[in-house]
């Protein structure tokens, strides 16, 4: 098998097999920081519906959070933002920092 394939084949092939695995764990993560913010952000546009969650968190997931677009509309704080702004900050830590490293 190993010569088949050779040492980098058999390396991409680990490295694949290890992505799924963090993958199929990091999603539910990622699920549940989704409909927590949905929840608690139904005010702002991006969070009105789940479907439309899924993009804003997909852009959060590289790194582009828009704060004063997630907590303030028109200059004004949105409803129920302060706890959504402590769902925020552990979501800074734990998907974009931690999660992130492990990568």
């Amino acid at each position: 098998n190993s010569l088949k394939l050779g040492k980098y084949g058999l390396l991409l092939i680990t490295i694949i097999l290890t992505f799924i695995k963090f993958c199929f764990i990091y999603i539910f993560i990622w699920i549940g920081y989704l409909f927590a913010f949905h929840m608690l952000l139904t005010e702002n546009p991006s969070f009105e519906t789940v479907l439309t969650s899924i993009p804003r968190m997909v852009a959060m997931l590289t790194g582009e959070f828009g704060f004063e677009n997630l907590f303030y509309r028109e200059g004004k704080p949105v409803r129920g933002t302060t706890m959504a702004k402590i769902i925020f900050t552990t979501f800074v830590f734990v998907v974009y920092i931690c999660v992130m490293n492990i990568l």
